[in-house]
């Protein structure tokens, strides 16, 4: 049994059907529509787009991994922990990461509002700790390759959450709140 359809008498019914339905119901429909054509123009590749950043950050973070494991081996958990500690860079190299990170944000066009820091040293070890909150202002291209950028020239900087806001669907501008988590050594104690 062969199933034939004929296009021009069902798309008729179909719109003798929508017709039947009144103007609110055809508006409804079309707005629906007009929804699924912008989630898959807008949504759909922004996906892509954050997938093939995360895959990028796995893979940074893979090879610092790799980076720690060749170091030569120490003469004990003693030396192991010291060159663990070396791995880091001096706190006093703060303000040096902070020039790093604005003119990162500044070569890709990304407005970074007045931040919040907080530097805290870990009481058990040699460590300090640079939080930072980030208020960025930009395009979602803009804020992405600013950030991966950012995490490719400071190799001690973790990114510790993103959040997107934007003010009206179709703006190209959004709003994103980092925060990030600089790691310093304490070489002097």
């Amino acid at each position: 049994m062969k199933l034939q359809i004929n296009f021009q008498r069902f798309r008729w019914q179909l719109w003798q059907h929508a017709v039947g339905l009144g103007w609110p119901a055809m508006l409804a429909l079309v707005l629906a529509l007009v929804v699924v054509g912008a989630a898959k123009i807008i949504v759909a590749p922004m996906t892509d787009q954050i997938a093939v950043a995360q895959q990028r950050l796995l893979s940074h973070r893979k090879a610092q991994t790799v980076r720690l494991m060749q170091l030569p081996p120490a003469d004990g958990a003693a030396e192991q922990l010291r060159q663990f500690y070396q791995f880091f860079p001096d706190r006093n190299s703060l303000p040096e990461w902070q020039t790093k990170l604005y003119e990162t944000a500044s070569e890709n066009g990304v407005v970074l509002d007045q931040g919040q820091y907080q530097l805290s040293h870990d009481d058990k070890g040699a460590m300090w700790r640079y939080d930072i909150v980030l208020p960025v202002h930009g395009s979602y291209p803009q804020v992405r390759k600013f950030l991966g950028q950012t995490l490719a020239r400071i190799p001690h900087l973790a990114l510790q959450s993103i959040s997107f806001e934007r003010q009206k669907v179709g703006d190209a501008m959004l709003e994103a709140n980092i925060r990030l988590t600089l790691y310093l050594g304490d070489h002097h104690e």
